[in-house]
């Protein structure tokens, strides 16, 4: 029997409660487009529609190509999926008699829906931000092992059949062509999207079918870390970089010849131009590609930033942990690296400060605070090593010596209670912002060297380690970024809602910005613009600091989540300071700022 087109789908798929034989579909409401029609997703083999039963969400997708043994291969692929626990493929049902369009019975298949973006376009979200795709290709390589493992294939990766969840999470769709243990011995029903397969890709069908179409995703993720321009140049919708001509000639690929005047990504394209021309079944696991040594690290600009390269080879092993998260009992208020970055101190709500080793997290002393001390709102250590920590008290603020259990300084704030204080990461300085919407900058002996009123609540705030900026900010407000000893506006940084915690680089050329959504975002002062972006924690962050190097992140989280992680960012290009590049006020705002300060020298 002849399938139905999209036309006769569309008319069926209207009216749920006729259309489909499965109870909780025919219960269920049909997501809609702009003109009130079922939103369609065509494909190759299927159009998906999205059905919404209550707080379930159901994909369901119509065939309009033929295959003669769909149903016995869906039944295998069920079979294999419904053991499966998490990870990147969910259980899918086949139903024969699944939608009736006019008086005849048709199959579909049904699976839950996914939210997310596919590939393509997570991909073209974090062009500007190198440790953003990297992060992805990470992902990617996690999943490609995971069904290696379970010795799945799927058959057709490619961007739209990859989704990427807000989270960062990747997860797969079309199963029509997967490869499980069960369909040992059969050919293959597709040969996937061109621009992503083997040029001589027939009907081979086994647990191999993504290992050159993992590699062609690896290098393009890669290649744009190097270099987002290439995006604008080889994107064409259809793909991520490469096409089936490169495939089938690379002497003659102008994209080949870019990747192989790029050292970092040379190699990796040379590999892939290699198998080209070689038999499909002789291509390498992708493992065994990543395990390959490379001739040595390279450090590539881009976006002002430098990106550690990591072609094909191994981390080289490091004393500092690159990542490593904890979950304590209570939350920590406060977070702070030792001068040579080799320890890690966070102190929480009962006056107890833990200080680990930075690399291991291993705890190496564990102090507590006087009973009346209060909770340490801010952390930081001094050039010799002692532990500093600041606390609010009504309208008052107390400098303690934690390591040695003294009161140091109390100062008296003459005006609203502290919502928020931070010290300098060496301790001297010390931002105050007060319930009154007064922020003020004091040296760590209590004398106050600056105030202003903020232009909202000043809930969070961040001191500079040589005492020159204060960056200030509300859940609802800007980060506003003030600078001394003139005590004027310098910036505005646009970076959303939510804020919860902010800290300057040691460098003070950059600020992190932790929300209520988890994330850390790294800004460049000199540019305004955003240099990183990483998913600390999945609660509200509480705190947050930056190693003495600057090269690792570590934040608190509300759930009592401790994370440190190493950054992308390996070396900064040198440039005028925030003062005096005069370029901070919002985009809008910028050119004339700059221009206004031209004509008055």
């Amino acid at each position: 029997m002849r399938l139905p087109d999209l036309v006769g789908y569309q008319t069926a798929v209207q009216h749920p409660a006729t259309a489909f034989a499965d109870p909780e579909l025919r219960a269920s409401t049909v997501a809609t487009g702009r003109l009130g029609l079922p939103r369609a997703v065509a494909g190759n083999f299927a159009v998906t529609y999205q059905l919404n039963h209550g707080a379930r969400q159901w994909a369901v997708r119509c065939f309009h190509r033929e295959a003669a043994d769909r149903a016995s291969r869906y039944a295998a692929i069920s079979r294999s999926l419904a053991q499966l626990h998490g990870g990147p493929l969910v259980p899918i049902e086949y139903v024969d008699s699944g939608v009736r369009v006019g008086n005849a019975w048709f199959p579909i298949t049904k699976m839950p829906w996914i939210d997310g973006c596919p590939l393509n376009r997570a991909v073209e979200q974090r062009l500007s931000t190198p440790y953003a795709l990297e992060e992805l290709e990470r992902r990617f390589v996690e999943l490609v092992a995971e069904l290696r493992r379970r010795g799945i294939a799927h058959g057709d990766l490619q961007h739209g059949n990859i989704l990427v969840d807000t989270s960062g999470t990747l997860r797969l769709v079309d199963y029509d062509g997967m490869f499980v243990p069960a369909l040992h011995g059969r050919p293959a029903s597709e040969s996937g999207d061109p621009n992503y397969q083997h040029p001589r890709r027939a009907l081979q069908f086994d647990a191999d079918l993504d290992r050159f179409a993992s590699r062609v995703i690896v290098a393009a993720l890669r290649a744009l870390a190097i270099r987002p321009g290439l995006w604008s140049t080889y994107n064409t919708g259809d793909n991520l970089l490469f096409r089936r001509s490169d495939f089938v000639d690379p002497a003659r690929s102008p994209l080949f010849q870019e990747l192989y005047a790029l050292a970092p990504i040379r190699e990796a394209a040379e590999r892939i131009a290699k198998a080209c021309g070689a038999d499909y079944a002789q291509i390498p696991p992708l493992e065994s590609v990543l395990a390959v040594q490379s001739a040595g690290p390279a450090i590539v600009k881009a976006n002002h930033v430098a990106v550690l390269n990591r072609l094909y080879g191994p981390r080289p092993t490091r004393k500092a942990a690159r990542t490593w998260k904890l979950r304590r009992a209570v939350v920590q208020h406060a977070i702070a690296f030792s001068f040579d970055g080799a320890l890690l101190a966070t102190g929480d709500g009962d006056g107890k400060i833990c200080v680990r080793e930075a690399a291991t997290a291993r705890t190496v002393r564990t102090l507590r605070m006087a009973p009346a001390a209060g909770t340490p709102l801010s952390l930081a250590f001094t050039r010799p090593g002692r532990l500093i920590a600041a606390l609010a008290e009504r309208a008052g603020i107390r400098i303690w010596d934690a390591t040695n259990k003294r009161l140091l300084y109390e100062l008296e704030l003459g005006g609203g209670n502290a919502r928020s204080l931070a010290l300098s990461s060496n301790a001297s300085w010390l931002a105050v912002g007060s319930a009154d919407r007064t922020v003020r900058r004091l040296q760590a002996n209590g004398r106050s060297v600056g105030a202003w009123v903020q232009f909202g609540s000043a809930s969070v705030v961040a001191v500079s380690p040589d005492g020159r900026y204060v960056a200030s900010a509300g859940p609802r407000t800007r980060v506003h970024v003030w600078s001394f000893p003139a005590g004027q506006l310098v910036g505005r940084l646009s970076v959303g809602r939510g804020i919860t915690c902010l800290a300057f680089t040691p460098d003070g050329l950059c600020l992190a910005v932790g929300t209520t959504a988890g994330r850390v975002s790294l800004w460049d002062l000199a540019t305004c613009e955003l240099a990183e972006e990483a998913l600390a924690l999945a609660a509200p962050l509480e705190s947050v600091a930056l190693s003495p190097d600057g090269l690792h992140l570590a934040a608190t989280g509300r759930d009592g989540s401790i994370w440190m992680r190493r950054l992308a960012i390996q070396d900064r290009v040198q440039r005028p300071r925030l003062l005096d590049s005069a370029v901070v006020i919002s985009s809008g705002y910028r050119l004339f700022d700059w221009l206004r300060r031209v004509a008055l020298l």
